[in-house]
């Protein structure tokens, strides 16, 4: 009886303090707090029965407590949450957001041949859905997105009255709520897929149509200056069902379709696709997908496809890798949902259903997990022994859950004695989305060349401890300006001049010879201009490669050194971290003297260990080098950046 007790008065406490609008971290962490309070649970229920005394619960009770206010051990939130719900079932509808944070959800249908023309707006404050305007055609499996005046247009998909597949579009103003139309796409879409682009175009592709409804491969451009549609290069694969969403570089993500695990990224830069080499874990018709505040994207349930059950699985694509991880589970199966950003940095995903021709009104939140950014991190050139201004490090948090920041920021890292915390506005913070605190730096080089830190914080997140790097060179001393010329001094007087001699006597004049015939001059040759004096020229040295793949081999070429005259490479140094643990040691390979006029090439050579461990976790790595070469004309610090894939 006191077990049963103190097991409710534990359960109320972790309902208070595992509030989703409180705290949040990442789902390993959620594994590791269930299995911490279950061995305590034990524990205490033990000992209770032995003591037969509710004093060490009291205490248990306390201890757990103590541990989950810890931000460090905090436990996660739910990824996802109920809000309102749509104003009827509907499947197949289409979302964008609107510049005020809100979103608008269009169109849709039933799955089983009923299509519907009414929109609603989202209010993620209220969690509520009000009826806008209407369009003037049904559309199901319609796509749509925001225009760069805070309109929405909605084009193609299938419906009445034409009851027939689209190509023309509608355009949805917040300012009246009403629906206008829009230009004419060159095909009418069904199932396709749409996201904006940079400077006001957007991406239409893939999709079914006339002579082909399960998918085809072409894609057009959408340019709201003109208001007109044009063609662009054609996908790898058709998809028919299929999701987009924008990367943060202007490109634009293409996943799922009818038989597709596959997914192809748009280069507006080129008009062409490319495919992803990762494929996603699984098939996914009618997914939905939107970008997420940190430039990932989610996609979220969809189908096998054959009329099947709905998945309730996600994936978190990262564009600086291209790969998929496993996210999150929804908490039921969605086929067809309407996906779109809004406010806070979350996600709503409205309506879809567990199997075609089921569908849903009910909508879900999607939290992104407490996700701490620093920026202000490069501290440049800085003179030996000398300290810098301080310099604002900001941490924000880009996730929909609070960022709990525990103990005081500490620094790290390889050249931790080089950097000084002189200020810190983050230590015992609650940070919501885009909220930020400060962490003033002071870097003081204790020698030349790349000089490299960690700024380490504890919160909620998983791993508990997150490192962003910082870095600075350290240079020579300036040599100061020459001092203007002094005065001429006055000059002085002049003396007096003593008296003149006499004069002697003249001689008499002898007698004159003759004179020889004179020889011939030669021409005179033209005269050469006067040259200037070129001082030496101080060595250069030219990096040629920026990005490797450990494919490519682990040794490379990084630079090329040359010198007028003599010189000699005083330093040449490099490091490679990110991705491969700890930072690591990589040789440069290059001579230390170099003859007049001489030109030569330093490599990089990555140990083996280093280069298995990049394989083996498929993530991108950065390797720091340093040359300095000293020459007649001066010293030359050069300091590299090359960044290594493990593709």
């Amino acid at each position: 009886e006191k077990w049963d007790g103190a097991k409710s008065s534990i359960s109320a406490i972790g309902e208070r303090i595992w509030n989703p609008a409180q705290t949040g971290t990442r789902a390993p962490s959620v594994v590791r707090y269930h299995q911490w309070v279950y061995c305590r649970q034990q524990d205490m229920r033990r000992d209770n029965l032995r003591a037969g005394s509710a004093g060490g619960l009291i205490i248990a009770i306390a201890f757990l407590l103590l541990a989950a206010l810890n931000p460090s051990t905090a436990g996660a939130a739910s990824y996802f949450s109920p809000t309102g719900s749509l104003s009827i079932a509907v499947q197949q509808a289409t979302a964008s957001p609107l510049a005020d944070g809100k979103a608008l959800v269009a169109g849709g249908g039933t799955g089983t041949g009923t299509y519907y023309t009414n929109g609603q707006i989202y209010d993620p404050a209220t969690g509520v859905f009000t009826s806008t305007g209407s369009m003037a055609n049904s559309r199901g499996s319609a796509v749509s997105w925001p225009l760069p005046d805070g309109r929405v247009m909605v084009a193609g998909g299938y419906g009445y009255p034409e009851d027939n597949y689209l190509n023309s579009t509608e355009i949805y103003d917040p300012v009246t709520g009403t629906f206008s139309l829009g230009a004419t796409m060159l095909q009418r879409r069904y199932g396709g897929a749409a996201a904006p682009l940079p400077g006001g175009k957007a991406l239409v592709a893939g999709g079914g149509g006339p002579g082909n409804p399960t998918g085809f491969r072409t894609a057009e451009v959408y340019d709201s200056a003109t208001a007109t549609f044009s063609p662009t290069g054609d996908l790898n694969q058709s998809h028919f069902l299929s999701a987009a969403a924008s990367l943060p570089d202007g490109r634009v993500l293409i996943v799922g379709g009818l038989g597709q695990n596959r997914a192809e990224i748009y280069d507006p830069a080129t008009g062409t696709f490319g495919l992803v080499t990762q494929p996603m874990s699984t098939v996914r018709v009618g997914p939905a997908a939107s970008p997420l505040p940190d430039g990932r994207v989610l996609i979220a349930g969809g189908s096998l496809g054959g009329g099947g059950a709905a998945l309730s699985s996600t994936e978190i694509f990262d564009p600086e890798t291209e790969t998929f991880s496993a996210g999150p589970t929804l908490p039921a199966q969605r086929f067809s949902a309407a996906a779109a950003p809004v406010s806070g940095g979350r996600t709503l995903l409205a309506g879809g259903g567990p199997v075609l021709g089921n569908p849903s009104a009910t909508s879900v939140i999607f939290n992104t997990a407490p996700e701490p950014t620093a920026s202000g991190r490069a501290f440049g050139d800085q003179t030996v022994d000398r300290p810098s201004a301080a310099r604002q490090i900001s941490v924000t948090n880009l996730g929909a859950q609070i960022l709990r920041i525990g103990g005081a920021p500490v620094l790290g890292g390889t050249n931790a004695a080089d950097f000084a915390i002189s200020g810190d506005t983050c230590a015992g913070r609650s940070l919501s989305f885009r909220q930020s605190c400060e962490v003033s730096i002071v870097f003081t080089p204790s020698a030349l060349g790349a000089r490299s830190a960690t700024l380490d914080i504890e919160s909620n997140t998983d791993p508990v401890t997150t490192s962003f790097p910082i870095t600075g060179i350290g240079v020579e001393p300036p040599t100061g300006p020459t001092g203007a010329t002094g005065e001429t001094g006055s000059t002085g007087s002049t003396g007096p001049t003593g008296p003149t001699g006499s004069s002697g006597e003249t001689g008499p004049t002898g007698t004159s010879g003759t004179s020889g015939a004179t020889g011939p001059s030669g021409p005179t040759g033209p005269t050469g201009p006067t040259g200037n004096v070129i001082p030496p020229a101080k060595p250069t040295v030219t990096q040629t490669t920026t990005e490797r793949r450990i494919s490519q081999g682990r040794s490379f070429r990084l630079a090329v050194v040359s010198c007028q005259g003599e010189c000699r490479v005083n330093r040449a140094v490099a490091r490679i971290r990110a991705g491969v643990g700890r930072a690591a040691k990589v040789k440069v390979n290059v001579p230390k003297r170099l003859p007049s006029g001489g030109k030569v090439t330093a490599r990089i050579s990555i140990p083996a260990s280093v280069a298995k461990r990049l394989k083996t976790s498929g993530r991108r790595s950065r390797i720091s080098a340093t040359l300095a070469v000293t020459g007649a004309g001066g010293r030359t610090n050069k300091s590299m950046i090359v960044i290594v894939r493990a593709g």
